[in-house]
Formats: C-alpha cells, sequence, structure tokens
C-alpha cells in the first residue's frame, strides 16, 4: 500500500464527514438498533470512524484484516449507516467489548504511524478514547511541542499523559501552554507543583517562576512576581534580566541591581539581548532622567520580533515603551511603540487587550474620547484580566471625568470597587490610579483608594522619587489637592514638580509640570497673572494634556477680578477644549441660537460645559448648588434636550465650552 500523505491539519479525513455529522431526526432509540445489528467487522469500522479514520477500503482492509471485497462492501454498509461517530462511542464500546475496541483502534494507530499519516486530531481522538502507546505519546508531545496554536498544543499534552507520557517530563512545557491560552488556574496548579517538589529540573524551575510571574502580574499584583524572582535568584537564572525589569516596577532597586549584576547564562540570543537592554533602561529611568532611558526601551523594542515578541513575559517592552512616553508627554512616540506591537500582537493573546487599552488611553490624552470609548467596546471590559480591568475602569472613569458626566464617573466608579481591594500598585499601573483617584475625589469616596495612594508614594520613595515615573503621579496629586480642596496637598506635590524641573537638565515635560504647578497655587491664591497662566495651560496642552490646560485657563478666569482679563483666559480655556475636542457629537434636533439662553444660564451652561461641579458652579457664581441645579433643568427644558449628553452636545454645538 502507497504510504499516505503526512498532514499537519488538525481535522478528520475528509470521508468522515458522512459519520461525524447526523441527521437531527436521528434518535439514540435509531442509533442503538443501529449498532445492536450491526456485523463485528462493521462495527470495527466504526469503531475506527470514532477515532477519525475515513472510509478507506484500503486501510479498513489493513487495520481489520479483511479481504478487499469485504472492506468495500464494509464502506458502503457504514455510508449507509451514518452512524454519529460522537454519540455511538460508548454503544460501539459496550458492542464490540473494551479488549476488540482498543485493539482495533491500535491497530488503526499502527497503520497510520506505518505511514506516516496520522493526523493532530487523530491522535488526540486515540488518547482520549483509551488507547495507551508509547509511540502515540511521542508524537503527542512533538505535535505539542511545535504547534502554533497554543489551544491545539495544550490538547496535545494533556492528551499525551493519557497515552502514557510521564506528566513530569511535560509539566512545565505545559504549563506555559495553557497560560497562553489563558487557562491561569491549570497553569497556577502547575506551577506549585513544579515549584513545591525538590528534584525539579533547574530548567523547568526557571518556566514555572516565569509563568507565575507573568499570571500575577496580569492579577494586577507585580510584587508577587517580584516574590517569584527574588526566590529563583540570579546564580542559576538566564532570566535574570527579566527579572530586574520586574524588580524594578515593584519598586525593588536593590534587588533589580542584584539580578543585573549576575552572570550571563546560557547562549546571547536575540531574547536574552532585548531583556537585557530593556532592564537597563529601566535603569536608567530610576537613576537618570526619561531621554536616555527612552531611547534604550525603544532600542529593546527594536529587537523583539516575532517568536521573541511572543513570549510568554511578565511584562510587554512595547507596553513599558508606551507607558514611558506617556509619563514624559511624548504621545507621538507611545503611538508609535503601540503601532509596532499590532504586527506581532493576534488578538486573544494575552497581551492584545493591554495594548489596545494602552491605545486608547494615548487616545484619550490626545482628545480623542471617540476612538477612546470604542477601545473600551472592543475589548469587553467583563472578560478582561484584572490588571488590563484596572486601565479600562480607570479610562472609563477619565472619559467621564472629563466629558463633566457625573453619572456616568458614578457607574464607573461603581464597578471599579471591587477591583480596588485586589489589585496593588507597580510603577506601570500609576496612570490608572491617578484616575480612580480623582473618581473618588468626584464622588466623595477618596478613602477607597487610599491605601493604592500610600503604596504609590512608598513605592516612589523606595525608587528615589524618579521623575520619568513620578512626575505624572505628582500632577494627579496636584488635580486632586484642587477637586479636594486641600492646599497643603498641593504644595506637596507641587514641590515635587519643581525638584524633578530642576534636577531633569532641561526636561520640558517636568519642567510643565512644575510650572503649572507653581501656577495653580497662584490661581488658588488668586494672584492671576494671566500670561503666566496661558503660557502654562497652552505648554500642557502641547504635552497632552490640554483638559488640565483648559481646566487651568478656566478657573483663573473665573477668579480674574478684572473682565477683560477674565473674558481673555475663558477663550484661552475654549481654544484649548475645542483643541482637543477632535469630533463634536452632532445633536439630535437642531441647536437653537445663543439667544435662547438668560445671562445667568448662559454664565452656567459655559461651565457645565468645562466640566464644573454644580457646587463649584455655585460657589464662582455666588449661588447655591441647589439654584444652579434649577438653572440646568430651565436650560435642558428650554433647549429640548432629552439626556445630559444630549444638552452637552447642544450646549457645544452653540459655542459654549468649545469654541471663542
Amino acid at each position: 500500500m502507497a504510504p499516505r500523505a503526512p498532514s499537519t491539519t488538525c481535522c478528520p479525513d475528509r470521508t468522515d464527514r458522512t459519520l461525524l455529522t447526523r441527521s437531527a431526526s436521528t434518535t439514540d432509540e435509531t442509533l442503538r438498533d443501529t449498532i445492536e445489528q450491526a456485523g463485528d467487522d462493521l462495527l470495527g469500522v466504526f469503531a475506527m470512524v470514532t477515532a477519525g479514520s475515513g472510509l478507506d477500503a484500503e486501510e479498513i482492509a489493513e487495520v481489520l484484516d479483511v479481504p478487499a471485497t469485504g472492506a468495500v462492501e464494509l464502506v458502503e454498509q457504514a455510508r449507509q449507516a451514518r452512524v454519529d461517530a460522537v454519540r455511538s462511542v460508548p454503544l460501539i464500546r459496550d458492542r464490540l467489548g473494551e479488549r476488540r475496541f482498543l485493539a482495533v483502534l491500535h491497530a488503526f494507530l499502527t497503520a497510520r504511524l506505518r505511514t506516516d499519516s496520522l493526523r493532530p486530531a487523530q491522535a488526540i481522538r486515540l488518547a482520549e478514547l483509551g488507547v495507551r502507546d508509547d509511540a502515540l505519546a511521542t508524537a503527542l508531545v512533538r505535535l505539542a511541542d511545535s504547534a502554533l496554536d497554543p489551544a491545539i498544543a495544550a490538547s496535545a499534552y494533556a492528551a499525551a499523559i493519557l497515552a502514557g507520557a510521564d506528566p513530569a517530563t511535560v509539566a512545565a512545557r505545559r504549563c506555559e501552554t495553557a497560560a497562553r491560552t489563558g487557562d491561569d488556574d491549570t497553569a497556577m496548579a502547575i506551577v506549585e507543583q513544579l515549584l513545591a517538589a525538590a528534584d525539579t529540573d533547574p530548567e523547568d524551575r526557571r518556566t514555572a517562576v516565569r509563568v507565575g510571574a507573568t499570571i500575577w502580574a496580569s492579577r494586577g499584583v507585580l510584587r508577587r512576581s517580584a516574590d517569584l524572582y527574588r526566590w529563583l535568584g540570579s546564580d542559576s537564572s538566564a532570566d535574570a534580566a527579566l527579572a530586574a525589569t520586574v524588580l524594578y516596577g515593584a519598586g525593588d532597586p536593590r534587588g533589580a541591581e542584584t539580578m543585573l549584576k549576575a552572570p550571563t547564562v546560557g547562549p546571547p540570543t536575540d531574547a536574552m539581548a532585548a531583556d537585557r537592554c530593556l532592564a537597563e533602561a529601566m535603569r536608567h529611568t530610576i537613576t537618570t532622567n526619561a531621554r536616555p532611558a527612552l531611547s534604550s526601551v525603544f532600542r529593546a523594542l527594536a529587537m523583539q520580533s516575532g517568536a521573541v515578541a511572543r513570549r510568554l513575559t511578565p511584562h510587554s517592552t512595547a507596553a513599558i515603551a508606551a507607558l514611558l512616553s506617556v509619563h514624559n508627554g511624548d504621545l507621538s512616540r507611545a503611538q508609535a511603540a503601540l503601532q509596532r506591537a499590532t504586527e506581532t500582537d493576534a488578538p486573544g493573546s494575552r497581551t492584545w487587550a493591554f495594548h489596545r487599552l494602552l491605545a486608547g488611553w494615548v487616545a484619550m490624552l490626545a482628545g480623542d474620547d471617540e476612538s477612546a470609548a470604542a477601545v473600551l467596546r472592543e475589548v469587553g471590559v467583563d472578560a478582561l484580566s484584572r490588571h488590563d480591568e484596572l486601565f479600562a475602569r480607570a479610562m472609563a472613569i477619565g472619559l467621564a471625568r472629563r466629558s463633566g458626566d457625573y453619572g456616568a464617573l458614578t457607574q464607573h466608579w461603581q464597578a471599579a470597587h471591587l477591583l480596588i481591594d485586589e489589585v496593588s500598585i507597580d510603577l506601570f499601573t500609576l496612570l490608572p490610579l491617578g484616575e480612580l483617584w480623582l473618581g473618588g475625589i468626584r464622588v466623595g469616596e477618596s478613602e477607597r483608594v487610599e491605601h493604592l495612594i500610600t503604596e504609590a508614594e512608598n513605592l516612589l520613595a523606595a525608587l528615589g522619587d524618579p521623575p520619568a515615573w513620578a512626575n505624572t503621579f505628582h500632577w494627579y496629586g496636584v488635580q486632586a489637592a484642587i477637586v479636594a480642596e486641600a492646599p497643603q496637598l498641593l504644595v506637596k506635590h507641587a514641590g515635587s514638580l519643581r525638584r524633578a524641573a530642576e534636577q531633569s537638565d532641561g526636561n520640558e515635560y517636568a519642567a510643565a509640570l512644575a510650572n503649572a504647578g507653581r501656577t495653580w497655587l497662584q490661581v488658588l491664591s488668586d494672584q492671576i497673572d494671566p500670561e503666566r497662566v496661558e503660557r502654562s495651560a497652552r505648554l500642557l496642552a502641547r504635552l497632552g494634556l490640554a483638559w488640565d490646560g483648559a481646566r487651568l485657563a478656566g478657573e483663573a478666569a473665573l477668579r480674574a477680578t478684572d473682565t477683560a482679563t477674565a473674558t481673555g483666559l475663558l477663550q484661552v480655556a475654549r481654544s484649548l477644549r475645542q483643541s482637543q475636542l477632535r469630533r463634536t457629537p452632532e445633536p439630535a434636533k437642531t441647536p437653537p441660537s445663543s439667544d435662547a439662553l438668560s445671562a445667568r444660564e448662559a454664565e452656567v451652561a459655559e461651565l457645565v460645559v468645562l466640566g464644573f461641579t454644580y457646587r463649584e458652579i455655585g460657589e464662582r457664581l455666588y449661588i447655591s448648588a441647589k439654584t444652579v441645579e434649577h438653572h440646568v433643568a430651565r436650560i435642558r427644558r428650554r433647549l429640548g434636550a432629552g439626556s445630559r449628553s444630549e444638552l452637552l452636545s447642544m450646549l457645544r454645538a452653540m459655542g459654549y465650552g468649545s469654541s471663542p
């Protein structure tokens, strides 16, 4: 018999389709009658079909040891019977007997191995049906090791163990594959076994630590990842550079330095070179300013392509490059890093959702709220890991805060409650923490995030308050002080920004934040310097903080005693908001002219669109919050707005808060 061409697909033989699918009207009783009436050889054909065999007369003759003419007749009988290959297994086993059933499957396996035509799906199915065979186990392990699809690899490893492979020999590879498919529970169960066993191979132990560290990072607890790498040590770890980045992120610079000083173990692969470059870049972010750090991070990113970029690691180099860029006001660089990541990402991979969320975050900072909201819809917040959900919930809060939608802000804040209690803070989660901080203050529940703020302050202190990461946190602190009306807190964070600017050797982002912090202090002290306010606000906008710049100019305008100064600063605030709003939603109805509102209602409308609360508006117009609420209700009725979002759209179309 001529050998069949080997196949790498995971589908049954083409002729299986006549047996694998049966009419929906077929009843269990009819199926039982068909099998009961079948002879021994026909039952053997049915057994072969349950393992994925096609109706090949030549193969049937060999496996069942029947004449060629008899095999042809059996093929015809099997086609007429149209037995369901899945539902019929228990009945066929019972009629043939376990011993005869497995003997047929063994013969089928032998025939396929001899011709090198055993398909992946057939190998997995044979193991699941109970075939125990060393050659089958070896073939399944080889299939799992070479499979590009993690789901196929996971099934093959599980089947290999069923076929008789030693679970210990495939444990490390199996736990990594399980993590790739998102089966973190199975992966962590194997990790625990490998870490607890005294005789675990060092290479397998290293894999187990890397997988465990990756899963803990995805759960939003990077310090557990750091614990694993500290336990593993640096003496014999080829992952020392990988560990150093984790330790820097978790706030352990000494541990990171120890890892970086360890001698290199193993060949100088592209993966090891990229890990080393990234770890040294992280050291730059801690010990120097952001300029050399950003260059080093992007150099590490350039080293990662193909299989290197798809490795299972606790962090994504592209994500770190994007985060560091955002932390230093370089949104175009962040976009470039994320664009590179999409070239190697596959939808559903462990990094895909996070890279998409970071792209949404960059869009939000650039003022493209529509694109940011689309990302949240695309990734599906409820299906995310805890780490990714943290960014998604915080971004939803940030969008609601920027749009002035208090109802949505409250809703998203409530959705984040459980999450806040489950995650810890590291260098890479300072951005979402800032939005949660401000959101908590706005809804009157800032105490819910106080422990995370303390964690962040301790983390940054342990690292020496590195400007490359700390500046954005302190800027959020300035905003939090303003919203909470806590000037002493503003002084504290503004002082940190000032010191960072002095140490940053001309870093524009640090200088801009420091200058804006000082300007806010002056504004809150009613010391309005319109030129300084405008300069600070426009510089913030250029660095991706247009909403913050508009708010600074708007607050200064409302505190100015001179009408010309107030008018000029309000125009600055409006122009910055206009530049940030990439697209103004079309209102459902034709908006009336601005003459439809009274002078007082126009003042209220302006502040509502700029995002001020009723209490803040009341304080600025010297009326009660209740009176403000009545004004807003009248405006809504007068314009015919059906919802708050529609009201905001109509007011923007009328020129409030969006154009000079």
